[in-house]
């Protein structure tokens, strides 16, 4: 009797809920004349993991306000694609909205990064579909009408498979175009797009040189035959060459007539005599600073004494901080390869540069890090130590970005960038363990040839390998025979049908590999400035920056940037989530001390909020029954 009596009293306490939310709602809790409200079915994926499936009722027409990552409301339509995934995120614990970035030049909102309980933090590569077909629009802009399918997957739509990354003149290249399927995680055949091998346009770095194109055929497969000695990038023409995956096209074997065949070897003073030959009466190399940056790196290297009245006057006459990040760091690279003070050349402070881009967590675009690896590298040179705060953080940020498989980006060249920035710092927490995946990573990419896919990536490589004490080989094969297989007559390690430029460039990252020369030991360490009474300020110094209007041309390490966070195995929701609806703030309980409390009443919660505590409570109740049943 005792028992029945707590039951029923319980039941009141339910029944007068549901009674006291009818009335502060000022409606029924059915749907007027008894039409169901549409449902949006959503489905979100990755890779064969689906994170989370449900159906979220269509929102009643009307505005709501999203907040982005910095806290800061941005007003949607509620029938949004975005706004409905939000209230998905409101009431699934599976998965967050853990980064939404907002572009004010496109108004809009973008989501950048979605963590889950079983994939970790996946960012940049989110993509959607309403119905089975990819809208052209963010997810802010595309206005649902009810009982759509909408799929969120992380991944590309598209891929294509090259049947090798080296090769000769004389073989054949396949490549395979294929587009996922979302609904089963399987790919299938894409047709009707050709496949074209490319090569870069030093004066149009967002439309490369087209060498060779072909259709594929009815299976999806594009051919290739009698490709001419070069390094090209491959990828659909449909897509506008993104992504792209580079290829590297040698000469055939010579034969030796049965005593075999004499392995090239590397001439490094003929390299150096090839940078020298082509330096321009106004002692640039290339006529651009980038070209000419990195040959004075590379002529360093080999210990040449540079000509001070021709590249020094050069060096002057485009002595202007970029807008650009990495044009800063690598001219800083460049003056302490020549002993040069960075922090004072004729007035310009490139390390103030630098350091201007530091928001305190990383430098310049947060989306990417190879600014933020080659930050590290001029400013090891200057004065900053592992006890510096902007040292300590870019670490942090930079190992943050090393994925499970010891890579940067999936890049050997971010990766080897990363390894001979990191390696001055071995004794900091977490940083000897990077280096060791990350010679896994390099040592598991080199071919048979030796090399790395291609010369940069090669060149690269060597300094990494140089930095780790390694001797990598494959096949009986080093790097160094790599670039000699590569090196011409005219000793660039470039085929001579390349531009002046790419060979230019070419050449300067070769040298210092084969020279077993790591950045590091080329450039020539400086103290940082001293401050307030002869001790080191450790805070970032506020810099002003002139900027120099000038055509940005992208280094090699800026080609393959594909941009991915840790993927951290423990994920857990955001401290502080802050949602408003109809101009009601509505706080997650889950604070770390950040904010206000709850300030919500019955009546400003939207539907999907009202019935979910609703279940709750019924779910409260049934266990209150089942324990005294």
């Amino acid at each position: 009797m005792k028992y029945l009596k707590i039951k029923i009293a319980f039941l009141s306490v339910i029944i007068i809920f549901f009674g006291l939310a009818t009335i502060v709602k000022g409606e029924d809790i059915t749907p007027p004349d008894g039409v169901p409200t549409p449902n949006e079915n959503i489905t979100i994926r990755d890779g064969a993991n689906i994170i989370w499936q449900g159906a979220v009722p269509l929102p009643k027409e009307g505005n709501v306000d999203l907040n982005d990552k910095d806290g800061n409301p941005h007003t949607v339509n509620a029938r949004s694609v975005l706004a409905v995934l939000a209230e998905a995120d409101a009431i699934s614990s599976d998965f967050d909205i853990s980064d939404l970035e907002y572009y004010p030049s496109f108004g809009s909102l973008y989501m950048k990064c979605m963590a889950s309980t079983t994939g970790g933090d996946k960012c940049d590569n989110w993509q959607y579909t309403v119905n089975n077909s990819y809208a052209f629009v963010g997810m802010d802009q595309n206005i649902l009408s009810g009982d759509e399918n909408i799929y969120i997957y992380f991944g590309t739509q598209y891929r294509h498979t090259l049947s090798a990354t080296t090769l000769n003149t004389s073989e054949t290249l396949t490549v395979n175009t294929e587009e996922y399927n979302y609904e089963d995680d399987t790919w299938k055949v894409r047709s009707g797009v050709t496949v074209g091998l490319t090569q870069p346009d030093p004066s149009n770095p967002w439309s490369p040189t087209e060498v060779l194109l072909s259709p594929v055929d009815a299976s999806g497969v594009a051919t290739f035959t009698s490709i001419p000695v070069g390094t090209y990038d491959v990828g659909v023409k449909e897509d506008y060459y993104y992504p792209t995956y580079s290829l590297t096209v040698n000469n055939p074997p010579i034969s030796g007539g049965g005593g075999g065949s004499a392995t090239p070897k590397f001439n490094t003073e003929s390299a150096i005599s090839y940078l020298i030959s082509n330096q321009s009466k106004d002692g640039s190399f290339g006529d651009a600073s980038m070209y000419t940056d990195w040959a004075i790196i590379a002529l360093r290297a080999g210990n040449y004494a540079l000509n001070t009245n021709s590249v020094m006057q050069y060096l002057e006459s485009t002595n202007a901080l970029s807008g650009n990040l990495t044009d800063n760091e690598r001219r800083a690279m460049a003056l302490l390869s020549l002993g040069e003070n960075p922090y004072d050349y004729h007035g310009m402070n490139y390390i103030g540069a630098i350091l201007g881009k530091w928001n305190g967590t990383q430098f310049g675009d947060a989306n990417l890090v190879n600014d933020d690896i080659f930050a590290l590298i001029p400013l090891s040179a200057s004065g900053y130590t592992r006890n510096d705060d902007v040292i300590k953080n870019d670490i942090e940020f930079i190992l943050s970005k090393q994925k499970s498989n010891g890579s940067w980006e999936d890049s050997v060249d971010v990766t080897a960038a990363a390894v001979q920035a990191l390696i001055k710092f071995k004794s900091v927490n977490g940083v000897s363990f990077a280096l060791t995946n990350a010679n896994d990573f390099l040592e598991s990419k080199q071919d048979s040839t030796g090399g790395f896919g291609n010369i940069s990536s090669t060149s690269w490589a060597m300094g990494a390998m140089s930095a780790l004490g390694k001797d990598w080989a494959k096949n009986n094969k080093s790097p160094l025979d790599y670039l000699a297989s590569n090196q011409e007559a005219d000793g660039a390690i470039s085929p001579v049908s390349e531009t002046l430029q790419n060979r230019i460039w070419a050449t300067s990252y070769a040298i210092p590999g084969a020279l077993s020369k790591t950045w590091n030991d080329i450039m020539v360490e400086v103290s940082k400035p001293e401050v307030n009474n002869n001790t080191t300020d450790d805070k970032v110094p506020e810099v002003k920056v002139e900027v120099k209007e000038e055509i940005v041309i992208p280094t090699l390490v800026q080609k393959n940037i594909n941009p991915e966070v840790k993927i951290e195995t423990n994920v857990k929701k955001p401290a502080l989530k802050k949602v408003i609806i109809k101009d009601v703030v509505i706080e997650d309980t889950q604070k770390n001390n950040i904010g206000s409390p709850l300030v919500a009443s019955v009546g400003d919660m939207n539907d999907s909020i009202l019935k979910s505590f609703k279940n709750w409570l019924i779910s409260i109740f049934t266990r209150f029954i089942n324990i005294f049943s």
